[in-house]
């Protein structure tokens, strides 16, 4: 026999099954930099979010261009010489940042990074080494929404001699 506190707790339990539950996303595929999505040629578009996206423990998370999160990686492998340009145009509330990086064999160092305000371009550049491989960041400072952005990614050969 049920007594009516048993009754009560039972009837939470039900109600609490009858709610549907809160859909949980998974974060972007590009979410770790082992997983950066491979800018093939110049120039390259691509369309890109940071909504449900993560920072992994060893991601850069300050540089002169202050905090970042919610990080997605893309990647150039043996970049030609000349001058890449890495520009992400943000949707409407996203502030996104953006930052540069060279590829070591155990190490990545920041080369230049950019920020925007909501809704803004955020351009970074590098010149290239031939045959060096470089990463793209893209993220939203902190304590901002996610959101989505367009990345283009040109390049700019060094005038003939």
């Amino acid at each position: 026999m049920l007594t009516t506190r048993g009754i009560a707790v039972l009837g939470a339990l039900l109600a609490a099954l009858a709610l549907p539950g809160q859909a949980v996303a998974a974060p972007p595929p590009n979410d770790n930099r082992a997983d950066s999505v491979l800018l093939p040629d110049f120039p390259s578009n691509v369309h890109g979010t940071t909504a449900e996206a993560t920072v992994e423990r060893l991601d850069p998370q300050v540089s002169r261009c202050g905090r970042i999160e919610s990080t997605v990686w893309y990647r150039v492998e043996a970049a030609p010489d000349g001058t890449i340009v890495a520009t992400a145009q943000a949707a409407a509330g996203f502030t996104p940042v953006v930052r540069i990086y060279r590829r070591g064999s155990s190490s990545i160092q920041e080369l230049d990074c950019a920020a925007a305000n909501a809704g803004g371009k955020a351009v970074v550049s590098v010149q290239a080494v031939r045959g060096a491989g470089y990463l793209i960041l893209v993220g939203r400072r902190p304590g901002t929404a996610d959101g989505e952005f367009d990345l283009r990614a040109e390049l700019f050969l060094p005038p003939a001699n």
